[in-house]
């Protein structure tokens, strides 16, 4: 499998091509020019990644974003992680009504508990490591809020606070939303990813938490 990092003007790139580089056979960094020039038949067995660490004020101009939306659709398969997660979603109150790619039907809120804020948090999981913890590392003061039920979606959501629920990670088909950094996150990271790529049984719930 191959996979593509989008350099949209954010994100720690070289870090993520090295995390990647343990999972994948072949990596292409590419911007936004060359990607949509990539063909369709090599697009439909390619994964791509929208990179995290970065704000939505970095996010592209509206018609270049038309393009973009145009060009995952295409794709195999869509991770966005953390501030790239953000923009598959439909709205941001960081962005201040930037457009956004609107791959999932959802909204990024700014968080009243900074609890998701820095650091490492737990979520219980079944079926990938012996363990029965993920230990996965946020960092972000926005987060993507959570909804009660959505259908053809599973999600893992974390409480920010009473009531406050966001979303850990999401899998919409082949558009996969992580708040956390997987390359911050040690092997539990690389065996989160390895589990998407190789279509294992990830964590799942369809309701939150």
């Amino acid at each position: 499998m191959r996979a593509i990092i989008l350099d949209l003007g954010w994100g720690n790139i070289q870090a993520l091509e090295s995390f990647l580089s343990r999972i994948y056979c072949q990596i292409r960094i590419v911007d936004q020019k060359l990607a949509i020039e990539i063909s369709e038949s090599e697009l439909r067995w390619t994964d791509v990644f929208i990179p995290g660490v970065g704000s939505a004020n970095l996010f592209p101009k509206e018609g270049d974003v038309h393009q973009l939306s145009d060009f995952c659709r295409k794709c195999h398969r869509v991770i966005g992680i953390c501030v790239g997660f953000h923009f598959m979603c439909r709205s941001s109150e960081e962005s201040k009504g930037a457009k956004l790619l609107e791959l999932l039907p959802l909204d990024v809120k700014k968080l009243k508990n900074q609890k998701l804020n820095l650091g490492y948090f737990d979520f219980g999981t079944q079926g990938i490591s012996k363990s029965n913890k993920w230990r996965m590392y946020f960092c972000h003061s926005y987060g993507v809020q959570a909804p009660s039920k959505l259908d053809g979606c599973e999600f893992r959501s974390v409480e920010a606070s009473d009531n406050e629920h966001y979303i850990a990670y999401i899998v919409a088909d082949k558009f996969i939303g992580l708040q956390f950094h997987p390359e911050k996150s040690g092997q539990l990271g690389v065996e989160f990813i390895d589990s998407i790529v190789r279509g294992r049984v990830l964590p799942t719930v369809k309701s939150v938490n």
